[in-house]
């Protein structure tokens, strides 16, 4: 996986610029994690005071997220193209190109959210019409009302956190999202039971209580940005009405295909639960409390992988495919080493990561036993997820997303999701093999992404 110029500097001094990359993209990728596990905290909050109005208000805004998040994952997907497009022009000194980039990310996101909002705003008609209960549905709809008004503004943030990473300043991003956990908290509380003196909306409180967290925070990073340093120099709403439909048009280009691989891969993990169904609620159980583990050790590449993707569109925009290619591998390099990390407390420790979901009922024993076996498997698979997830955001720094999305169609849905289908349902390994086939896939996805990266960074003989 390392590069083979044809004179290579032997020992520390060969290593030394892959130390000093993981060193930037660890600054970079802090913050991000930290910000995202704080996006996770603000989500379980939200669940936990819809679990204390019951489980019917759990189930209807679990229904209505099935519908809003594929929708809010496709946009993020868009915007996250923002951060290439910025940090190439910043790496060749085109301050105006950047700016422009950023203003249409926060262009794209406008036709988007008038697109979404009309389509899922009547969405309780649909869900009726698949079968779902009509008291679930209608509450679902409820919920989707209330949180809708905040999609503008959950992917306006998005686009200014891409800035921020094109930048390599991400902890803007952290301060705004922590500060946004206690608001979320107080403003969802005072919504759904009526309290602190404002009405009392239940499920459509919770909603609507997410919209104002997202307003809120995507003002807040806006003022940052706008007010201070180094952001306020670019003024990124200079000329925010002139229209770059060349740009406009790069950002879809490169930002769809993003979109759609994000979907691929939050889609075969949805279809996993379908699967594990089928053979049993036990298995179910201890898969869910899985995926919820791997979940959270998962933000750690992810965030690496946003970092790597501002590192790339850098050296690009320097003409530097050496340096490009020295960000991409170590990127690869710090995810293996977390993630192996956390591998040996999957294999050593599973009880105390698993016992904490359980309630010491005689059930949790069999759950307990699947979710181990689950675990040791989730180990190896998570090492190739923080592989295929870093090469894929390396790839992105290249502004090459369309490949990727083939090797992800390929990788996840034609053999990962198969394999876990044979494996879970026609052999013994049941809920082992939906995982065995996952790692397969992921892996063969891991390859091919990597491979790609390599080629289009090879340096080139002269």
């Amino acid at each position: 996986m390392l590069a083979s110029p044809s004179a290579r500097p032997s020992g520390s001094a060969a290593l030394r610029p892959y130390a000093v990359e993981m060193k930037a993209l660890a600054r970079i990728a802090l913050p991000l994690v930290l910000a995202m596990i704080g996006q996770m905290a603000i989500m379980t909050t939200d669940m936990l005071m819809l679990g204390w109005l019951g489980p019917e208000a759990l189930a209807a805004t679990a229904l209505a997220l099935s519908a809003f998040h594929p929708v809010m994952l496709f946009g993020i997907g868009i915007g996250t193209a923002v951060t290439p497009l910025a940090a190439a022009a910043l790496a060749e000194r085109r301050v105006r190109e950047m700016r422009r980039a950023v203003r249409q990310g926060l262009w794209a996101a406008l036709p988007f959210t008038a697109l979404a909002v009309p389509a899922l705003w009547w969405i309780g008609g649909l869900f009726e019409a698949i079968g779902q209960d009509p008291d679930l549905s209608r509450n679902a709809q409820l919920y989707m009302r209330g949180v809708l008004p905040g999609l503008l503004f959950m992917l306006l943030f998005n686009v200014l956190r891409s800035y921020a990473t094109a930048l390599e300043r991400t902890r803007p991003v952290l301060v705004v999202t922590l500060l946004a956990i206690p608001l979320n908290a107080l403003i969802n509380y005072g919504l759904i039971f009526g309290a602190f003196g404002l009405p009392r909306l239940e499920i459509y409180g919770a909603g609507l209580g997410s919209a104002i967290t997202n307003l809120a925070m995507a003002i807040t990073l806006l003022w940052i940005t706008l007010r201070h340093h180094p952001f306020r120099r670019h003024h990124i709403l200079g000329r925010f009405w002139r229209p770059d439909w060349p740009i406009f048009r790069a950002i879809h280009q490169i930002g769809i295909p993003i979109g759609l691989f994000i979907l691929l891969e939050v889609g075969i993990f949805a279809g996993s639960a379908q699967i594990l169904g089928f053979i049993g609620v036990y298995e179910l159980a201890a898969h869910q409390i899985v995926i919820q583990l791997a979940s959270i050790t998962f933000m750690v590449p992810l965030g690496i992988g946003q970092a790597v993707t501002a590192r790339v569109a850098l050296a690009r925009g320097r003409a530097d495919p050496a340096g490009a290619r020295i960000a991409g591998q170590a990127s690869m390099l710090l995810a293996t080493a977390f993630m192996s990390c956390t591998a040996l407390v999957f294999w050593f420790l599973p009880g105390p990561l698993i016992r904490p979901f359980l309630d010491g009922s005689p059930a949790s024993l069999e759950v307990l036993a699947f979710a181990t076996s689950y675990l040791a498997i989730a180990a190896v698979f998570q090492i190739v997820d923080g592989l295929q997830v870093t090469a894929a955001h390396a790839l992105r720094g290249l502004q090459d997303t369309r490949v990727p999305l083939l090797i992800a169609v390929f990788g996840f849905w034609i053999l990962a999701f198969p394999t876990a289908v044979i494996l879970g349902l026609l052999t013994p390994l049941e809920g082992q093999g939906v995982w065995l086939g996952f790692a397969v896939g992921l892996a063969t996805a891991a390859l091919l992404l990597i491979r790609r990266f390599l080629r289009l960074t090879t340096p080139i003989a002269v």
